[in-house]
């Protein structure tokens, strides 16, 4: 998901990774220009730095309050400190991951706001509130792009011991085209034992508000994939598709927790060419769309319309790999569906399509 953002930020901006800043050189005062590490002096008269937040305890320190091991504040459901009579908020506290029960620093503004509510609440009228915690829930404006996420990540939900881990990655518009709708790509992490929505990444041109907000309650409420895939939501032309991105995306995961769908990421199929394991690659939309865009992996154009009658055209083996893609892969997961009927076992589908493709393509 982040080299989907890479990708999309090296298209209105010069992105540089991998590197740090050296030295600011200046004249008279004024910034003129950046050293990089590697030597790269980059001119400019304004320089943002923006390295993280860091706790700021010290006055909290020298009252003797407890720290944590993230630098921050150890407070209460309360928002207590170590002293009774204390009470600490803020991007200074470490406050329980909901998921996970081990303590984090999350500073957000929306959190540092509650928190000083049930504070305020409790100081007045004693400890009649309480904070959770929360599941990290976080959104930014990247140019025209929406960026969020809320929970686990993948890695996050194996570094905290999660080890039956599944995700799905999902693209698709949030609204119908005659709408004007806009592209969405979502990546759910759920669990697989027992289909609890442990995470959710989403970003696109889409209303990426909306859907993080529908994957925050559903973590916050302990919801499961099962739960979601006939979720009420609204519905209008105007506002969303008839089957809400969100439950599309719990539709697809629902479909690989039932061994209906096998779904191979960009970054898995990346790793494959680069091995020299590489899979027949078929992409199954109209040739119109193939000229206009496409991955350039050596992939065999067949549209979906023509696949029954060119199956020859695929290996003899039928226990070779398959991948099937089309923009989205909703056709690709159609082409999968034919393929295994006609014998094959081992059909993976890209998931998200060339939408969620986030390396060079040939077009």
């Amino acid at each position: 998901m982040a080299r989907l953002v890479e990708r999309y930020i090296k298209s209105k901006a010069n992105l540089i990774l991998n590197n740090g800043v050296s030295e600011f050189i200046g004249e008279n005062g004024k910034l003129t220009s950046v050293k990089l590490r590697d030597g790269i002096v980059i001119p400019c008269e304004l320089a943002v730095v923006a390295i993280g937040v860091i706790p700021n305890t010290k006055l909290a320190k020298d009252a003797g309050l407890e720290t944590g091991a993230r630098g921050g504040i150890i407070v209460n459901p309360y928002m207590q400190t170590t002293d009774d009579d204390i009470y600490a908020v803020g991007d200074c506290v470490e406050i329980p991951n909901l998921i996970t029960g081990s303590n984090v620093h999350a500073p957000y503004g929306d959190l540092a706001n509650l928190q000083g509510r049930v504070a305020g609440e409790n100081v007045i009228s004693g400890n009649i509130a309480t904070f959770p915690g929360t599941i990290q829930t976080g959104i930014c404006k990247v140019f025209e792009y929406g960026v969020g996420s809320t929970g686990l990540n993948e890695q996050n939900a194996m570094n905290n011991g999660i080890d039956d881990v599944e995700v799905v990655v999902n693209a698709s518009l949030d609204k119908p085209g005659f709408m004007k709708g806009a592209l969405l790509i979502t990546k759910l992490v759920v669990r697989k034992s027992s289909g609890e929505i442990l995470g959710a990444q989403v970003l696109g041109m889409g209303d990426v508000s909306k859907q993080l907000a529908i994957w925050a309650m559903a973590i916050k409420g302990k919801l499961t994939v099962e739960d979601m895939v006939n979720a009420d939501l609204p519905y209008a032309p105007p506002y969303s598709l008839a089957i809400d991105h969100s439950i599309a995306t719990a539709h697809i995961m629902q479909n690989k927790l039932r061994h209906l769908y096998t779904g191979i990421s960009a970054e898995q199929l990346k790793d494959k060419i680069d091995e020299n394991e590489k899979p027949f690659c078929l992409d199954v939309r109209n040739p119109a769309e193939y000229e206009q865009m496409r991955i350039g992996i050596g992939e065999v154009l067949i549209p979906l319309g023509q696949l029954r009658d060119r199956i020859s055209e695929l290996p003899e083996d039928k226990n070779a790999e398959i991948v099937t893609w089309c923009k989205i892969s909703l056709r690709g997961y159609e082409a999968a569906l034919i393929i295994q009927a006609n014998g094959y076992t081992n059909v993976r589908v890209l998931e998200g399509g060339l939408m969620a493709w986030p390396n060079k393509r040939e077009k």
